[in-house]
């Protein structure tokens, strides 16, 4: 779009110097005619974006209550032509013909569209606000090579449309093709998981839309989402905490994934496998099947085996859940 905002101004302004050019008059500079085709580029421009806002059956109506209130001046063309019912404003001379057109003109639109706010037109209204239309949901890097995400839209519980910016393939492009192993297995799994969303959902959007003068991919998205009135969907924290700061919804995964983690109460037996030593002295510690961590009081001399522990409390932070316990 803005290639062709470009192109546009550029043949409006060559086309202002040409014609000034071709006039061959004392004055009249070819540069004036640059200046003032650019000019009507720029007006040209702004005039089609104000224009595209306004919805449909408002521009239908003025047109209609226009063409209404100045028809009848067709009928009196002889008459309102008399040069005797001209005036002179500014060196100009203006005819009755033309002030009516301009007044009834004005008359018509006006009321045309006051009285079709009133008017409810099958599909030439907008969807009302209270349609809860969609919101559009912006999937970064990350949540493309976490992966998760398809199996959440395939279940239903979240709906699209999803968006993709280009800028996003092209960071798990660069990734997919580093050196790295780790790094190449992550940027293959992101492009991977693109192309299945693709198969199962019809609202997975690729969009071109990039912020040049921005480098840092996590400012991009959050332009993007700003632009497009969209959230984030993603597991990254400081992308998180950095768009609530901009005012952007940003949807973490993990969130979601620690809301869904059943909860557990002073009390409550569990049969875990002592993985390794804790940070406190005698301390063990092992994992859920959902990779909550499980401190063991006096745990450490289970390392390596299965054993029943009863939880004594649960710590809520920002990155999940820790339950500290105590041998049965």
């Amino acid at each position: 779009m803005y290639v062709i905002k470009t192109v546009i101004v550029i043949f409006s302004s060559i086309s202002g110097y040409i014609f000034f050019k071709s006039l061959h008059i004392q004055g009249y500079s070819p540069l004036m005619g640059l200046f003032l085709g650019f000019i009507l580029g720029l007006v040209t421009i702004i005039l089609r974006d104000v224009i595209a806002k306004i919805p449909l059956k408002f521009l239908l109506s003025a047109f209609i209550g226009f063409g209404t209130a100045i028809s009848p001046l067709y009928f009196f063309t002889a008459y309102l032509n008399n040069p005797a019912f001209s005036i002179e404003i500014l060196g100009y001379t203006l005819g009755l013909r033309f002030i009516l057109a301009v007044l009834l003109g004005y008359i018509g639109i006006s009321v045309a569209i006051e009285k079709i706010k009133y008017i409810n037109i099958p599909y030439l209204d907008d969807r009302k606000k209270d349609d809860n239309p969609r919101m559009p949901k912006i999937l970064d890097t990350s949540i493309l090579i976490d992966g998760r995400i398809v199996e959440i839209v395939e279940s239903g519980f979240l709906e699209g449309p999803f968006i993709i910016p280009q800028f996003v393939i092209k960071e798990l492009q660069n990734l997919a093709d580093a050196q790295d192993s780790i790094k190449r297995n992550k940027g293959r799994r992101g492009l991977d998981i693109i192309s299945k969303l693709q198969k199962i959902s019809n609202e997975v959007e690729l969009v071109d839309i990039d912020f040049f003068r921005i480098k840092e991919v996590d400012l991009k998205l959050i332009s993007l989402a700003k632009k497009l009135k969209g959230k984030i969907i993603s597991i990254d924290y400081n992308l998180s905490k950095v768009a609530e700061l901009q005012g952007i919804n940003c949807l973490n995964l993990n969130v979601l994934a620690n809301a869904l983690k059943p909860s557990l109460v002073a009390g409550e037996t569990l049969s875990v496998f002592v993985l390794k030593e804790g940070k406190e002295a005698g301390q063990g510690v092992a994992y859920l099947d959902d990779g909550t961590m499980v401190v063991i009081e006096d745990g450490k001399k289970f390392i390596g085996q299965k054993i029943e522990v009863e939880v004594k409390s649960v710590l809520q932070t920002s990155s999940g859940r820790i339950i500290f316990t105590h041998v049965i």
